[in-house]
Order: C-alpha cells, then sequence, then structure tokens
C-alpha cells in the first residue's frame, strides 16, 4: 500500500484503475493499493457470518444517512473521534455493542438527589439510557432517564428516592444505542 502526499493528479481521486489499482480516501489522504482479488475457497461459516454482519452494517449506514439529521449526528461524531467519515462511524456504531465502564457509586448513601455518573466504553454511542435502582428483595424503588453531559463525558442519574440502606441496592441500567440495539447492565451495592 502506498499513500500519496497532496498533488494535483490524485487529489480527490477514488476508485479503480484498470484491473491492479484501487485509489480510496482515508483520513484525509489518498491511499492506492492492489486490487484485492478473489479467493478460490468457499468461505467457512464463521467467514459468512462476518460478511453477513458487515452488510447488514452497510446497509444500516447507507439508510440512515439518507436521514439529514442522521447524517448531521454521525458527521460530528465522526469529526469529535478523528474518523474518517460519517459513514465509516456508523458502520462502526452498528458492529461494536455498548460497554459499561462505570457506574459510579462511591458517594452514595441512599440519598435523593444523587448525581451518579455512568460512563460508557463510548459515550457517543448510546442514544438512550434508563436506570432503576431495585431493592433487596427486588422492588423497584424507582426508574428514570440519564442524560448525556457533554462536558464531563459521561451519562447522569439523578436519584429520586432516599434509602435508608444501600446494601443490596440493584442498580440497573439499560442503553438504547443509534442502531436500535439494547443492552442492560447491572451493579449491587
Amino acid at each position: 500500500m502506498a499513500f500519496i502526499d497532496d498533488n494535483d493528479l490524485t487529489t480527490g481521486i477514488r476508485g479503480g484503475v484498470g484491473k491492479q489499482l484501487v485509489f480510496r480516501r482515508y483520513k484525509k489522504q489518498t491511499v492506492v493499493s492492489r486490487k484485492a482479488k478473489p479467493g478460490s475457497l468457499a468461505p467457512s461459516p464463521e467467514q459468512s457470518g462476518v460478511r453477513s454482519k458487515f452488510l447488514s452494517a452497510s446497509r444500516y449506514a447507507s439508510t440512515k444517512l439518507l436521514e439529514p439529521e442522521i447524517k448531521a449526528e454521525y458527521t460530528l461524531i465522526a469529526r469529535m473521534k478523528d474518523s474518517s467519515n460519517a459513514y465509516a462511524t456508523a458502520v462502526g456504531d452498528y458492529l461494536k455493542a455498548t460497554k459499561l465502564m462505570a457506574i459510579q457509586t462511591d458517594q452514595f448513601k441512599g440519598q435523593s438527589g444523587f448525581q451518579m455518573p455512568i460512563k460508557l466504553e463510548d459515550n457517543f454511542k448510546a442514544k438512550e439510557m434508563s436506570v432503576s435502582i431495585s431493592n433487596k428483595d427486588g422492588t423497584v424503588g424507582e426508574q428514570g432517564s440519564a442524560s448525556f453531559v457533554f462536558g464531563d463525558k459521561a451519562w447522569m442519574y439523578t436519584t429520586t428516592a432516599a434509602y435508608a440502606s444501600i446494601s443490596g441496592l440493584k442498580i440497573t441500567v439499560t442503553v438504547l444505542d443509534r442502531p436500535g440495539n439494547v443492552t442492560t447492565f447491572e451493579k449491587t451495592l
């Protein structure tokens, strides 16, 4: 693979040239590589699964980027993450599941109005987040939505109920991402 610096001949070029070369843009650079040759072996079941997943991700990205407000979101996220473009960001969003990094409860003593930071591996992946807190016996003490705080790069949930004891409380976080995948995390205090 060769990288071509800015020159008048290749600026903005994309696509194949003959049966040998392919030009594409990657992170604001023009990249030229050999054209891939099709393999002679049939794909394994694992390869077929991966190809199917990538096809679904590609269809998701192509469809969603037709909607101006969603395209604007993915364009903004691509810029913030220094990704190559909105399409690649949308494909990555579809392929990678949301991961919880931390529910910060160190200072939580059961008080109402406590702001509980919830951090995800990639905070921009989540579209909506709901939180419920259950008592030791399984009854739901409260539930509500968390909101994203840009300056802190974390989601924030504010408790609405007071608890005499936090021992055995179960915090359940449910995250809905842009592609519509739902992921649930639980933490018992």
